[in-house]
């Protein structure tokens, strides 16, 4: 990070410094970034992972139709919420929603009334970095190296112009500089659900009224006593899961740090999508692995805009206490429910009326076949308990 500081001594933070033959170089604090000299600026695409099944949203989230197609935030499925919440800087046309082959029919159809998007089938799941890779292999094709922003399919954002203030910063910086870019949300509590990423607040660039900074590390999710220390440090953000970068840079960023998901990204890019025996051929090959893993946890000249909005990944009935709001008994209810002397409940219930008595911090959730009930400390063992019921092959009720 700092060579240069070896043969320009004098070289002041903020500085842009030009060699001949070399791409300059822009400092932030002390890192330096090189910037690619761009005649005109991309366009911007957007990948929506769609992939998931939901488990710990069970029983309302299925495998024939899992949470992102779900109306869980509001009366809009949260694939549509994305969508929408995208759409003023991406057009239509230029998002792609990546889905194993199982769920192209539920995606097509709770995407239906966006004219352009295209459904980009997986012969099969295979976690984030493998979809990321198909979908910027078929953009590449498409145009020529665009910038992407990489979104989950089933996050809550509120505060959206800030949202997309972040977004249109991040844009207008990739564009200068050969950065992968993240999206980092200062944390509020000692969250062990989530990982982590350690930034350096003395290396740090404003722009267009974002706070860019160098991340030293992406760090997988902590103990309760590690994640204390990073809220008290200030140095680190949650690892939100979305991220932004134009399609060379990305690309040789596999090639340096992932050579084994860069060779995948290099077959995909020589194929068309529509040659299905060479695309499961290659499918094959690949090792399924989250793109923190694959990449982000390996690579340099990371850049994370703090992000200023609302935000949770949604990943557990426990998260909705906040988004859905609480009662002045601090219970949380959907659908017709009705308490008595219960408090820190939350409740969900399709058509049938519940009713609480004398219960404190626990989670009911009533659909037409199922009915979950669980302690609000054991929300994240409903994956455990959908697991359960595949192995005694209850798949009706999956």
């Amino acid at each position: 990070m700092h060579l240069l500081e070896n043969f320009f001594p004098d070289c002041k933070k903020g500085e842009t410094l030009f060699i001949f033959n070399i791409l300059p170089i822009h400092r932030i604090g002390n890192i330096d970034i090189p910037i690619k000299r761009r005649e005109k600026m991309t366009s911007l695409w957007a990948i929506i992972l769609a992939g998931g099944y939901g488990t710990r949203f069970w029983p309302i989230s299925r495998m024939k139709r899992p949470k992102q197609f779900l109306p869980i935030i509001s009366d809009k499925p949260m694939i549509q919420e994305t969508i929408d919440r995208i759409l003023p800087v991406v057009s239509p046309e230029k998002i792609v929603v990546v889905v194993p082959k199982d769920l192209v029919r539920v995606a097509k159809k709770e995407t239906s009334k966006y004219k352009g998007i295209k459904i980009l089938e997986e012969p099969a799941g295979k976690n984030t970095a493998p979809s990321i890779i198909l979908a910027s292999s078929y953009i590449s094709k498409l145009e020529e190296d665009p910038a992407v922003i990489v979104l989950p399919s089933d996050h809550y954002i509120g505060r959206k112009e800030e949202f997309l203030k972040a977004v249109k910063a991040s844009f207008q910086l990739s564009q200068e500089m050969e950065s992968l870019f993240t999206f980092g949300i200062k944390p509020t509590s000692p969250e062990t659900g989530y990982g982590y990423i350690q930034i350096n607040r003395e290396r740090l660039r404003s722009y267009e009224g974002e706070k860019f900074f160098e991340v030293i590390r992406f760090v997988e999710k902590p103990q309760k006593e590690v994640a204390e220390e990073y809220l008290k440090s200030g140095d680190y953000f949650w690892n939100s899961g979305m991220f932004l970068w134009r399609i060379s840079v990305f690309k040789s960023a596999l090639k340096r740090f992932a050579p084994e998901y860069f060779e995948i990204y290099d077959a995909l890019e020589k194929i068309q999508l529509s040659q299905k025996d060479k695309l499961q051929e290659i499918w094959e090959r690949v090792k399924p692995l989250s793109i923190d893993y694959a990449l982000m946890e390996r690579a340099t000249s990371i850049v994370m805009v703090r992000a200023d909005f609302e935000w949770s990944d949604v990943g557990s009935w426990s998260s909705l206490y906040k988004i859905w709001g609480v009662n002045k008994e601090e219970n949380s209810l959907k659908g017709e429910v009705y308490t008595i002397d219960s408090s820190g409940c939350l409740v969900y219930s399709e058509k049938r009326m519940v009713s609480l008595i004398g219960v404190k911090d626990i989670v009911v959730i009533n659909t037409e076949d199922a009915l979950l009930v669980c302690h609000r400390e054991h929300v994240q063992k409903v994956k455990d308990l959908v697991e359960a019921l595949k192995k005694n092959g209850k798949m009706v009720y999956l």
